[in-house]
């Protein structure tokens, strides 16, 4: 799972430039990577042609270091984004409009600061969130519509600080209910007593605010929580699963079937090993950002592929071996044309030569047929992907283990107001003045 997360660079960005158009663009590489980058338009453009960089294949060396050397050549997608209007700053996403640093997220209209959220309106700091409007700060939540600081929810309305509240409207600080309306701290109220009740609370300052929350997070403590965040499955083992069965250790998945070890997966069948597989992939194996593939292996930002194995950003291709950037193409090994009938004797040839004659990292490791991709081989360093989320290492450790290590860049901002002495009452916000 590190290893197929350490290529995964979801939350930084950089300012960078398209190598071919020299347009400022925003990107997941920083200016001090060894790739050349071009952005959306010039990299799915006719001015350059990836198949110019294909090489031969030499039988005295390892394959997946002939293959290191071609990444190194050919110009790199600036970001996993498509078709996207006015969300310059974002990464994983598609079908978006006026959005800000969200990621992993489609087909959103003016919301930001969201992740993995989908289909939704005017929300704000969500996570894992499908088809809401007006929500903020929710975790978990499907089909809601107003609903603040909430986990858990789905088609309800009108929600603050709720857990597990299904079909429910106007409801605060409660946990575990279905199909209820006016409720306190999971006491019910009359409409009347409801809309009175909450003006106690203070809801427009931040100390009333964090005292709502103290006291909702400790009634949710002393309630059941259920034993798996999951709905219509059958015979599954993980957690935030939907609709999927006959499959083993998912996570943040739906429509699964016949899989097993799948971190965010959508419509996936039978698929092994996977991070990011979603619209329909089937039958693969080792794969990160796999879009609708069938028979890859061992495949990075993989789209619309078949046949395909040990190859790095490659879409709309079939039959291919050790591609980097190919678009449209079919019997390709490390980006030169074959006929199908040198393709095919070539394959089984290739396989048994990484057998043979395995990559070997700096650290010793020996990669062999079948492995998925080294960590040396990644355009990220170890702390850019969500490898450093699920698996944090400091610097020393990293290196150590053979990852390579970004610093922080240094910022030129400066704080012009801290957070403790911003106004406790919204009222009390001057929103005319241009100097706060």
């Amino acid at each position: 799972m590190v290893r197929r997360m350490c290529w995964r660079n979801e939350r930084y960005l950089y300012k960078n430039k398209c190598g071919l158009c020299e347009r400022s663009i925003i990107t997941i590489y920083s200016p001090d990577k060894p790739h050349k980058i071009y952005c959306s338009d010039c990299f799915h453009g006719d001015k350059w042609d990836p198949m110019a960089f294909g090489v031969d294949i030499d039988f005295s060396r390892p394959f997946l270091e002939q293959f290191k050397e071609l990444q190194l050549k050919v110009p790199r997608l600036y970001a996993f984004v498509f078709q996207n209007f006015n969300s310059e700053y974002t990464n994983g996403s598609a079908f978006n409009k006026n959005c800000y640093l969200i990621f992993v997220s489609d087909h959103n209209e003016d919301c930001s600061y969201c992740y993995s959220t989908f289909h939704s309106k005017n929300s704000l700091d969500c996570l894992n969130s499908n088809e809401c409007e007006l929500c903020y700060n929710c975790i978990s939540c499907n089909k809601c519509y107003k609903v603040l600081f909430s986990e858990d929810c789905s088609d309800s309305q009108d929600l603050i600080f709720c857990k597990d509240c299904v079909n429910c409207h106007d409801c605060m600080g409660s946990v575990n209910l279905r199909n209820q309306q006016y409720y306190i701290f999971n006491i019910k109220y009359s409409k009347e007593e409801y809309l009175n009740k909450i003006k106690e609370f203070k809801l427009n300052t931040i100390g009333g605010l964090n005292i709502l929350r103290k006291n909702s997070t400790n009634l949710w403590l002393k309630y059941p929580t259920k034993y798996i965040h999951g709905l219509r499955n059958t015979n599954v083992i993980g957690d935030y699963v939907i609709s999927s069965k006959n499959s083993e250790f998912i996570f943040d998945s739906e429509l699964i079937e016949d899989s097993k070890f799948l971190n965010i997966g959508n419509k996936a069948k039978s698929c092994y090993d996977g991070y990011v597989a979603v619209d329909g992939p089937e039958l693969s194996y080792e794969i990160v950002s796999a879009i609708a593939t069938s028979n890859v292996k061992s495949g990075y930002c993989v789209w619309h592929d078949f046949n395909v194995t040990y190859s790095d950003t490659c879409e709309n291709s079939n039959n291919l071996f050790g591609c980097v950037g190919l678009r449209k193409k079919q019997y390709c090994i490390l980006n030169k044309q074959y006929s199908k009938e040198q393709y095919e004797e070539l394959l089984p040839k290739i396989i048994q030569h990484m057998k043979n004659i395995p990559y070997h990292d700096l650290e010793k490791r020996i990669y062999s047929y079948g492995e998925y991709f080294p960590p040396d081989l990644s355009p990220f360093a170890y702390n850019e992907t969500v490898a450093q989320e699920y698996f944090p290492l400091t610097k020393e450790q990293a290196l150590e283990q053979g990852y390579k290590w970004k610093d922080r860049e240094p910022r030129n901002y400066s704080i012009d107001i801290k957070t403790e002495d911003l106004p406790d009452n919204i009222k009390d916000v001057n929103c005319n003045s241009t100097e706060e």
